[in-house]
């Protein structure tokens, strides 16, 4: 398959008449509830144990660190072998990890040390999670459909990521982390018993090409970014975004939560009900009259509203205005991360579709983590009051710098990419 993905879908859902496509979008979007129910219930306890925003943001870094270095290897993988069965193999094993977490927390025997370790092991594995669902709707789905299919799965990977902290905020509130580390551990095993019953043809890659490196291959989707300007500036914005407002509503909403809002784990669980359902409402807003609006201006106006998001945070110190702030920035998440992923899978041809992809969910990955360690130290320093300050006043530097010093992002949209090919 060399085709990119065609502009001319027959409709925004188009892709859900297909049943493995269903089961894969059913079974992803359940076991990343499950990472994200686990992400938020680790700096929860970590903060409960530390009361240190410099633990929680290097907890943080340590869940997502190692996908930096194993998402490239994963990602060039995934061009190469059945990418259906690398996603059982890694589903296998997070499904242990996730149980070793609750197992280590009933015996109350989760130190800070321990968890760091932990996130570092669960990170790894992680980061060979990423390249091949991304690159599974090809497989999945015929070319007329990709579109739909594209959009599906950039909705399920946002709406399970506020999904998921919208349920452990609950489970938070009711219970506590322990209930949290159960949760997630049921979400991975019922998405790999879905993700199992895909049946999942994929060609084989062409036997007779000179064998290369795991590094060239990856090395290539490099260079296949670099040559396309649509693909530069999604992976920027990615990082860019996922170090100045993803590492404050994830990572470090814990400290958000307790240092400005000054409130515990049941207004922690608030704050990630808000972001689900401000995602939520985005969603249906892109499957319905935002499917109209060009890539380039759903990116940038995303920033804009990043930007009101996190002022309400930081505004006041009042609960009710701090929960407005994460609805907001949960329509914000939504929309960026559909309107970047949604161009990436544009500008890409299936035979390096994992290796591109891959590159994108480096610097995303690269930029939350970061993003979470300096704001931890910069808040042990100072106040998290100021990181949020802070952050949300270069994300709208970053914006203007993009809307008006370079090229208003239109490199963004399906005629650029289609140009591109």
């Amino acid at each position: 398959m060399t085709s990119t993905i065609s502009s001319d879908n027959t409709g925004p859902i188009s892709s859900l008449r297909h049943k493995p496509f269903r089961r894969f979008i059913v079974g992803a979007t359940i076991a990343n509830c499950g990472q994200f129910i686990q992400g938020l219930a680790t700096p929860f306890l970590m903060n409960e144990l530390t009361g240190s925003p410099a633990w929680v943001g290097a907890s943080g870094f340590a869940s997502l660190a190692p996908s930096i270095v194993f998402t490239p290897i994963a990602g060039a993988l995934t061009d190469r072998l059945n990418r259906h069965k690398m996603l059982m193999a890694a589903y296998s094993v997070v499904v242990l990890m996730s149980l070793l977490y609750f197992v280590l927390y009933q015996a109350d025997a989760l130190t800070p040390w321990r968890i760091i370790i932990i996130q570092l092991l669960f990170g790894g594995v992680i980061g060979f999670l990423f390249a091949p669902i991304q690159a599974m709707p090809a497989v999945l789905v015929p070319s007329t459909d990709l579109m739909s299919a594209v959009r599906m799965l950039s909705i399920s990977f946002t709406g399970s990521r506020a999904l998921g902290p919208l349920i452990g905020g609950v489970a938070l509130a009711m219970s506590g982390p322990g209930l949290g580390f159960a949760l997630a551990a049921v979400a991975f095993i019922t998405g790999l018993v879905v993700v199992a019953t895909i049946d999942a043809e994929q060609p084989v890659r062409n036997t007779d090409a000179p064998a290369t490196s795991l590094l060239s291959d990856y090395r290539e989707g490099v260079a296949f970014v670099r040559a396309r300007p649509g693909l530069r500036i999604a992976v920027r914005n990615g990082f860019v975004l996922g170090a100045l407002a993803a590492a404050i509503v994830f990572p470090l909403a814990a400290s958000v939560a307790s240092d400005i809002l000054s409130t515990g784990g049941g207004g922690l669980g608030a704050l990630g009900v808000a972001l689900g359902i401000g995602s939520i409402v985005a969603s249906l807003f892109i499957a319905g009259p935002g499917s109209r609006i060009s890539l380039a201006n759903m990116e940038a106006i995303s920033l804009a509203v990043y930007c009101v998001g996190l002022l309400a945070v930081a505004a006041t110190g009042q609960f009710v205005v701090g929960l407005f702030g994460f609805f907001v920035v949960g329509v914000a998440h939504m929309w960026h991360n559909v309107s970047l992923s949604t161009s990436m899978q544009l500008g890409v041809t299936d035979e390096v579709r994992g290796r591109v992809m891959s590159v994108w969910m480096v610097f995303l990955l690269a930029g939350i983590p970061l993003g979470a360690l300096a704001g931890g130290f910069i808040a042990n320093a100072t106040s998290t009051r100021l990181v949020v300050l802070l952050y949300t006043a270069m994300i709208a530097a970053y914006l203007a710098y993009s809307w008006f010093g370079v090229d208003r992002m239109q490199a963004l949209n399906p005629q650029h990419a289609a140009m591109e090919q």
